[in-house]
Order: C-alpha cells, then sequence, then structure tokens
C-alpha cells in the first residue's frame, strides 16, 4: 500500500512560524516583566532599618541564638525577637538566612 506524504504549503509554515514568533515574543514580554518587577521589588526604597536593626542583623550572620544576642547588646530576648520580626518585615523575608542574603543583596552588610 502506498504512503503519501503531503506536506502544507508554503502559506501554512509562514503563518505557523509567525504565530511561533508571537508566542515566543509573548513569553518572553512576560518574563522580561517578571525579571523587571523582581529588580524593582529589590532596588525599591525599604523602610530604613533602625541602629539597633542593624546591630542586631550583623549578629544574624553568626551562629549566636537570640537570647545570646540580647546577652550581647545587654537587651532582653523579647526585644531581639522584636527587632529581628521587625527586620523581616522591612527587607520582605521570613527566615534568618534570608535576611542576610537580602540585606547583601541591598549592600547593608
Amino acid at each position: 500500500m502506498p504512503v503519501e506524504l503531503v506536506l502544507p504549503d508554503s502559506g501554512a509554515q509562514a503563518a505557523d512560524t509567525a504565530q511561533q514568533r508571537i508566542t515566543k515574543s509573548a513569553k518572553l514580554e512576560t518574563a522580561g516583566k517578571k525579571l523587571f518587577a523582581w529588580k524593582f521589588r529589590l532596588t525599591q526604597a525599604i523602610e530604613p532599618l533602625s541602629e539597633r536593626e542593624m546591630q542586631v542583623l550583623n549578629y544574624l550572620d553568626s551562629a549566636l541564638t537570640s537570647e545570646d544576642i540580647g546577652r550581647e547588646l545587654y537587651v532582653s530576648v523579647n526585644t531581639i525577637r522584636t527587632h529581628i520580626k521587625n527586620i523581616y518585615r522591612k527587607l520582605g523575608v521570613n527566615r534568618r538566612a534570608e535576611a542576610v542574603d537580602r540585606a547583601r543583596e541591598l549592600g547593608l552588610m
């Protein structure tokens, strides 16, 4: 039984190619917007950290516990926890390592 090979005409190929280019362009535009939004979030003006929050932030890169940091700075552990909570909020993070990474990205450390 003979097999007939049917090729699309050049107009259909051109239409597919144009559609593929449009799709690629839209995907690149979306990726570009996401990258821009990420860079904007990273570089936008954050609420400045207080002097004490900056001191606590520098301790977050160490192995010290909140209790140890409190002893070093002569304040209660609850005060340290409040400072840490404020640092996280201002930097838009949820963990110590994230806070340290974000602070480095922003040139705070």
